[in-house]
């Protein structure tokens, strides 16, 4: 959240406190106790928002760049060991499919590293058998399939936790618009219903709210008096 939005949230907090401190006062009075339970309903639906915007995704990011150097790794050893058993055997059309250099691997973007993999993984299955005097075994192609997919599903953790930081970000907006619309067009007029019959809950609450008369013409005003003066 920005700090315009964790200053309203303090102040739902200071509201809340201030109803839940004086349900003797409100109990009975049907408008109000609508209001206050509308208004009260979207706090935990921004504190929920407000936890998913706050999740960090350093862990899985940190995740994806020790997978991206394991696979770009184990992908140029299976890569290298096809090109050589291609020139040996001058299989020209397997050798321009698998012409990739280690930098390839390493550097890019990762949709294009799992592209390279995926060729490696399909020529050097497809000479499986004459490989393993160059180096290649089952178990190092089953190895680097294995971290293939894990580099995939690191992928995809990445992009549904922004996706879903996103859906958070935009929630929470929406939210903080709601709960200040009930304020304003209903908690706030039926306050003043307590005005005379509570008066101590009635001038707490338009303190918390900056409801009292004048306070916000008078900030206004010296708004105006900094510009012209500035």
């Amino acid at each position: 959240m920005n700090d315009r939005q964790e200053n309203n949230l303090s102040r739902f907090y200071a509201i809340r406190k201030l109803c839940e401190n004086n349900r003797n006062a409100w109990e009975n009075y049907l408008p109000f106790v609508r209001s206050f339970g509308e208004f009260l309903a979207i706090i935990p639906q921004l504190e929920q928002n407000r936890d998913i915007q706050m999740t960090r995704i350093t862990g899985v990011g940190e995740d994806k760049k020790a997978l991206r150097q394991e696979l770009a790794g184990r992908a140029w050893f299976i890569c290298s060991r096809v090109q050589s058993f291609a020139t040996a055997t001058q299989n020209d059309s397997l050798l321009r499919s698998v012409k990739m250099s280690c930098t390839s691997f390493t550097k890019g973007s990762d949709t294009s590293l799992i592209g390279r993999v995926n060729i490696v993984l399909q020529k050097a299955g497809e000479n499986l058998a004459n490989l393993e005097p160059y180096g290649v075994t089952q178990q190092l192609f089953d190895e680097l399939e294995t971290t293939n997919n894990d580099y995939s599903t690191a992928l995809s953790s990445i992009e549904d936790a922004v996706s879903t930081r996103k859906t958070a970000t935009s929630a929470l907006k929406e939210l903080f618009s709601a709960a200040s619309s009930v304020l304003r067009q209903r908690l706030d007029l039926d306050a003043q219903y307590f005005k005379d019959s509570h008066a101590e809950f009635y001038n707490q609450y338009i303190e918390i709210r900056g409801l009292k008369k004048g306070g916000r013409k008078k900030k206004r005003n010296n708004n105006e008096e900094l510009k012209k003066t500035g």
